[in-house]
């Protein structure tokens, strides 16, 4: 029995268009070839970052990970590893955000009437910059701080005594950006947090918005530092009503503009969720193609100059869903989700923080601290590590062309709806198609839907998806300074028997490739994980452990051929 969940994107994390498509019985599959052609550069998209991946924790968890002191070199050593790898310019620093809900409920020097959630104070900026210059200060991390907008509208109360600490201090050079409040496009949704009433207007908030950007600057805000906007929901007329005046007006103070956004919300342990956690259950998959209506209005943003980064995210909002989240299913959807999420919009977005604490639990954390000063290191950071090399030096996206050795549209067969019957039935459904040569088995359209045998696995009957049901996800780069191509291999059917081939061709010197694998006992799996042979398995210090394998694969005929099994990964480096 296999079930596939296929996630198409919806745009924002509390208002889900998320759309499930379940493929199960898929019967006697057979192993199919993927013919892939690389072709040309992906034309006007910017090359992808080398800081692209970053963290964004709650206010309140963020000593949890650094220590109350600042001085934690575990997780110091968990954001160089990204380093490492990546190829980033000393422009681009790792980018750690300290926000989210608990922005808003975090008050300088204390909350009002026991209201609020934490009490920040000198104690968490002197953190925040030993951590910085010393503690990591060869990874270059920068800090995004989120005030708190969602208590008062008054910038004095407690954004403005947040800031001054920020320049007592001398966190500035260590801060990248400052985020006025947490999706605030939720604020009239949820008039019961008190941040304010139901009525709530853009315009309301553009206006103080701009109050608490002049008052932050009057405290010693930088120019050009602020992270804009902080929407969690791209298609509500609340945003749109006024988000293309307030990317104008406020242009020159942006830094960069966010988006919060998770493909699925587990709030609530919505009814969805039951399916998604289940032990059958697929990996999250995702298909991010909507992301970006939200920054790509008339290509405002781009036009503009403002670089837009997915701010909060992960694979589901709420912490996760247990059982998915916290499983090797996490990496291989955030190895596919980023590869798409960076190709989306006119130029391609700059980055994403993902989100998660410190806290042990079956949730979506990259990382956990289950004691001070130790570490451990969870299934989603694998895939943001993993994308990270895929991506490094600055990668550019190139174009390709796929096709697989089944029949996935069904040329070769009859087609009535959805279903594909073997050419012989001489018909595929109608009133006679149960004594057509064949059965009803293969001939009767119903039937076939019902059996759900994809296409993208099986020769007719089967059914077609609009999805094609490729098997093997492929995303493809060029990175100029190392000199060689990579291909990303994804192969996201849990069919265990059926392992596929990818056999591509059309670049490269001819010259023997390299090959790394990231695999895992199961796509449940938590532990266990193999990244290139190696595991952090077992870390205290945030350093993988065991020996790095690589394994050539030579060319013939100026292509290359790679299995990837079931629910697993595969990048092949090809030499220029």
């Amino acid at each position: 029995i296999f079930l596939k969940l296929q996630f198409l994107y919806f745009i924002g994390p509390h208002n889900m268009r998320t759309l499930l498509a379940c493929l199960g019985l898929l019967g006697a599959a057979h192993a199919d070839t993927y013919n892939i052609g690389i072709t040309t550069a992906i034309p006007n998209l910017r090359p992808v970052p080398g800081n692209f991946v970053g963290f964004s924790v709650e206010v309140p968890q963020v000593l949890g990970y650094m220590g109350d002191n600042g001085t934690v070199k575990s997780y110091a050593q968990v954001l160089r590893n990204f380093r490492d790898k990546s190829g980033a310019s000393a422009d681009e620093p790792m980018v750690l955000r300290w926000g989210g809900n608990s922005a808003d409920e975090s008050c300088w020097g204390g909350c009002p009437n026991g209201e609020g959630e934490y009490t920040l104070s000198d104690k968490d900026i002197a953190a925040y910059k030993t951590f910085a210059s010393e503690t990591a200060n060869d990874v270059n991390v920068k800090f995004v701080i989120d005030v708190n907008f969602g208590m008062t509208p008054n910038p004095s109360t407690y954004a403005v005594p947040h800031v001054q600490a920020v320049g007592r201090h001398g966190l500035w050079p260590y801060v990248y950006a400052v985020e006025i409040g947490n999706e605030v496009d939720l604020y009239p949704r949820h008039p019961e947090k008190g941040h304010r009433n139901a009525s709530y207007t853009f315009s309301e908030y553009e206006v103080e918005f701009g109050q608490y950007v002049a008052a932050l600057t009057q405290a010693g805000m930088p120019p050009k530092m602020v992270r804009g906007a902080t929407f969690a929901d791209s298609k509500d007329p609340w945003v749109m009503s006024g988000l293309a005046d307030y990317l104008t007006k406020y242009n020159d103070v942006f830094q960069s503009m966010s988006y919060h956004n998770y493909p699925i919300t587990y709030c609530n342990n919505d009814a969805n969720q039951t399916i998604l956690g289940n032990a059958q259950s697929a990996q999250v998959w995702t298909n991010v193609e909507d992301h970006v209506t939200y920054v790509t209005q008339a290509n405002q943003l781009f036009d503009l100059g403002i670089p837009f980064w997915n701010g909060e995210g992960n694979s589901a909002s709420c912490g996760g869903v247990p059982g998915v989240s916290n499983t090797f299913m996490a990496t291989l959807w955030v190895m596919d989700y980023l590869s798409h999420f960076a190709k989306t919009g006119t130029y391609g977005p700059v980055g994403m923080n993902f989100h998660g604490g410190p806290q042990s639990g079956p949730g979506y954390s990259p990382v956990v601290v289950p004691e001070a000063g130790s570490i451990e290191i969870r299934p989603v950071y694998y895939g943001m590590l993993a994308f990270t090399e895929f991506t490094a030096h600055h990668a550019e996206w190139m174009n390709f062309t796929v096709a697989p050795s089944v029949d996935i549209t069904c040329k070769g067969g009859i087609v009535a709806n959805a279903a594909c019957c073997p050419k012989s039935c001489g018909v595929c459904g109608g009133p006679n198609c149960s004594t057509a040569p064949g059965g009803a088995d293969n001939c009767c359209d119903g039937l076939i839907i019902q059996a759900k045998k994809a296409c993208g696995l099986n020769a007719p009957p089967c059914v077609m998806s609009k999805d094609d049901d490729y098997a093997i996800d492929v995303h493809v780069v060029r990175d100029t300074t190392a000199k060689e191509y990579r291909v990303l291999l994804i192969n996201k059917f849990d069919q265990v028997l059926v392992p596929h081939t990818a056999h591509i061709c059309g670049v490269g010197s001819g010259g023997s490739a390299s090959l790394i694998r990231i695999t895992a006992p199961s796509k449940s799996a938590t532990t266990g994980i193999s990244y290139a042979g190696q595991t952090f398995d077992g870390t205290t210090d945030g350093v993988i452990k065991g020996t790095r394998v690589t394994t050539p694969v030579p060319s013939s005929g100026g292509c290359y051929d790679v299995t990837v099994p079931s629910m697993s990964i595969a990048i092949l480096s090809i030499p220029q």
